[in-house]
């Protein structure tokens, strides 16, 4: 929110890779198309397999479909960097889901089974979600 305001009185924005998914929602909101068009940018430009992970699970607060689209682009280009990253087991079943619904992934389908269930493993709370997930892996 300080950045909007900084954005809205002083013309500055100092864009990261921890706000962008914020700022952006922001600036949709208020109808700030220069600076909607500065986040995304900065995402097309800075956005890696290193840090998509936690792009894509901050955007579960928005659901924003342009930053949902970037980032599964990014994780099933290389979905096996992204099932071995350890942010991969923190993510909500929302984002697991997502990624399990993808048509096209640069991996066989029993890579994909084989990450979901460690992640389910590893989050023994969401059993009933992982199984969900599974069937809809699984087509």
């Amino acid at each position: 929110f300080r950045e909007l305001l900084r954005y809205m009185y002083a013309d500055r924005i100092t864009v990261t890779l921890k706000n962008a998914v914020d700022v952006l929602y922001g600036a949709r909101k208020y109808q700030l198309w220069t600076l909607t068009e500065i986040c995304q940018n900065y995402l097309r430009l800075k956005l890696t397999e290193a840090d998509v992970l936690n792009v894509f699970e901050a955007n579960r607060r928005y659901e924003l479909a342009w930053v949902n689209q970037i980032c599964l682009g990014i994780i099933c280009d290389n979905p096996i960097q992204a099932f071995d990253d350890e942010c991969f087991w923190k993510l909500s079943g929302k984002s697991v889901e997502l990624i399990a619904l993808r048509q096209v992934m640069n991996c066989q389908p029993d890579q994909l089974l084989t990450a979901i269930k460690k992640w389910i493993k590893i989050n023994r709370n969401a059993f009933e979600e992982g199984t969900r997930i599974i069937n809809v892996a699984r087509g």
